[in-house]
């Protein structure tokens, strides 16, 4: 019944629908990138370069004769590599920390809580490019830079939540027959506290595409020949006015699903917290 009333509350809407089949396509299309692609996504040829798009390339060539169609599905699989990755990071290292920042209090949580306070002031594209500027350029660097910048807010929002859980008769109950801390944190608080963390890392993954989009694009993120959507985007800039298609196109499926992770991390969240489905 429950699992009823959440699907039921999560594809209310025809624009969660289309978006979550949107979402499924690009997985399958990062997924099976090597099936789908007509050619491969590095190989050069100048004898077909900058063509426009037709049956033999459907998104055309490149500068460098490569099919963009081709780049176009390699690039997905980067996008979501990094993107899942980058999440899992900040997700699970801003659980660890918040938790033991609420749970604790005291100096533990000044110092969690200072440092997050610190790295929250800063905007995060700025924080993500000063740390993929001074980690390197390579996927590693861009996922654990991009990963970095939600710390912070995902400490405060696990910090608030267990502060409001840590003192439940349930944890009471267990600090009073001696159960350790460890224990206290893994079994009661975590487990009643990850919701809105939950619903953070999934609205976090579109903000992570387009993280590794713009390091990209600056030239600090996914170095040549390997094909990222935003290194395509900044390629394709000199070509706006003779081939908007190098551009508009990378841009355009940036857009999408970055729009489409937006809006169906926005339905997760009504549709597991019951004070918003109970009202909708």
């Amino acid at each position: 019944m429950k699992d009823r009333l959440f699907w039921s509350a999560f594809f209310a809407k025809k624009a969660v629908i289309i978006c979550f089949a949107v979402l499924c396509l690009f997985v399958l299309a990062a997924v099976f990138a090597p099936v789908l692609a007509p050619y491969s996504p590095t190989a050069i040829s100048l004898a077909e370069k900058e063509m426009a798009p037709s049956l033999k390339h459907l998104f055309g060539t490149d500068s460098l004769g490569r099919d963009v169609l081709s780049r176009m599905l390699y690039g997905a699989r980067i996008s979501l590599s990094i993107s899942l990755v980058s999440v899992l990071i900040g997700g699970f290292s801003g659980m660890i920390l918040g938790t033991l920042a609420g749970y604790f209090g005291g100096v533990v949580d000044l110092v969690i809580s200072r440092c997050a306070d610190a790295l929250i002031s800063i905007p995060p594209i700025v924080l993500t490019i000063a740390i993929g500027t001074a980690l390197g350029q390579s996927m590693l660097n861009i996922m654990i830079a991009v990963g970095i910048s939600s710390i912070p807010g995902n400490i405060r929002m696990m910090r608030g939540k267990v502060l409001s859980v840590k003192e439940r008769d349930f944890v009471t109950a267990a600090r009073v027959i001696g159960e350790e801390n460890r224990w206290i944190m893994l079994r009661h608080l975590i487990p009643n506290c990850i919701s809105p963390l939950i619903i953070s890392v999934a609205m976090s993954l579109g903000g992570a595409i387009m993280a590794e989009a713009a390091l990209s694009f600056l030239g600090i993120g996914i170095q040549p020949p390997n094909p990222a959507w935003g290194t395509m985007v900044s390629d394709g800039m000199r070509f706006l006015e003779t081939k908007p298609y190098l551009a508009l196109i990378p841009g355009f499926a940036i857009m999408v699903v970055v729009l489409s992770f937006n809006i169906v991390g926005d339905a997760l969240r009504d549709a597991l917290d019951p004070r918003i489905r109970g009202n909708s």
